[in-house]
């Protein structure tokens, strides 16, 4: 019987072993993995900030311009390359550009010789997503309420990283429209 205790006491010892390295690793990989997070969601921030910064530039350039397209045709007023890097904490990673939905639309009336006039102002705004596409998921956001034009567009690691400001002539109806990467 003396052999089988020093047989259970060495199992006993070889689980509990395990149990420490298992819960070793766990926390190490926890460790690991919010760090992994905290420096991607410091990276994404930079860029969306860099998007941002970029982004106002080329609006300001933009709707400064005096050019008109002729109808039913559009022009590039400004470019501007963002210089985005290749990836973030070695995650690959992708930059959006989405028009937000009209939340600043108010309707002023006015009359003028007894005429009722109505007009819809509409700022619609813009809003700047950054995500990595690998595990784990990180997701930054930017709003910029205050910019009355339609923005578009994709960078993914970098590539196409490229702003243009367009303007569209439509029926003699005048659209700007920024675009991330390369136009459809």
């Amino acid at each position: 019987m003396k052999g089988q205790s020093n047989l259970v006491g060495y199992m006993l010892t070889v689980l509990f072993s395990v149990l420490v390295l298992a819960s070793i690793s766990a926390l190490i990989y926890t460790f690991y993995r919010a760090a992994l997070e905290r420096e991607a969601t410091s990276e994404l921030t930079q860029i969306v900030v860099q998007v941002k910064d970029s982004l106002v530039k080329v609006y300001d350039i933009g709707k400064n311009s005096k050019s008109s397209p002729g109808n039913f045709s559009s022009v590039l007023l400004t470019e501007l390359d963002l210089n985005l890097p290749d990836n973030i904490a070695n995650l690959n990673y992708e930059v959006g550009l989405i028009t937000a939905n009209p939340l600043y639309t108010y309707v002023t009336q006015v009359a003028i010789d007894s005429v009722n006039i109505s007009a819809v102002k509409n700022n619609p705004g813009a809003k700047i997503v950054a995500t990595t596409t690998q595990d784990p998921i990180v997701k930054v956001e930017f709003d910029l309420p205050n910019l009355d034009l339609t923005v578009q567009g994709k960078s993914r690691n970098g590539l196409a990283g490229t702003l243009r400001y367009y303007r569209h002539n439509e029926n003699s109806t005048i659209y700007d429209t920024v675009i991330l990467g390369q136009p459809d």
